[in-house]
């Protein structure tokens, strides 16, 4: 199986607060390069550059474009947003690892499978339960890590 990587880094509301079931930055696009992939996730990783914040999030995954939700707007997916969807990775506040003012996550991701018409995998970060806010717009950066069936 080969492997690829994409990074997305969300564009956060400093200094507000982000509640339960808040987007946390709008669209995320992980863009594989390549078109009519398929494959599975395989690897999560998440930066967090203010490491006190910790935030639990879910990550829905989608293989075509949801329809859009706005940074800090509540996440309701329509019905045809549920036909595009991957699946979900949940990330708990415990999951972190810190290294020095920064920690991260790298979570295995299992069972996510997809089979893309286009080049990229979207998603949104929806904030469960905690109240963080955020020092800089790129306090958090995502990295997904996929592999594909040749």
């Amino acid at each position: 199986m080969l492997y690829r990587k994409a990074f997305a880094t969300p564009v956060l509301s400093v200094g507000q607060f982000y509640h339960d079931n808040m987007v946390m930055g709008g669209l995320l696009t992980f863009d594989f390069r390549d078109n009519k992939l398929n494959g599975t996730v395989g690897l999560l990783t998440i930066i967090d550059n203010n490491k006190s914040k910790r935030a639990h999030i879910h990550l829905y995954c989608f293989d075509a474009p949801p329809s859009n939700h706005n940074d800090q707007s509540k996440f309701e997916p329509n019905a045809r947003d549920m036909h595009k969807l991957i699946g979900r990775i949940d990330v708990d506040s415990d999951d972190y690892v810190h290294v020095g003012e920064r920690s991260y996550i790298n979570k295995p991701v299992y069972d996510l499978y997809f089979d893309l018409d286009d080049k990229s995998i979207y998603a949104y970060a929806i904030c469960m339960g905690q109240t963080p806010t955020f020092a800089a717009a790129d306090d958090l950066a995502f990295k997904l890590g996929i592999y594909l069936n040749t």
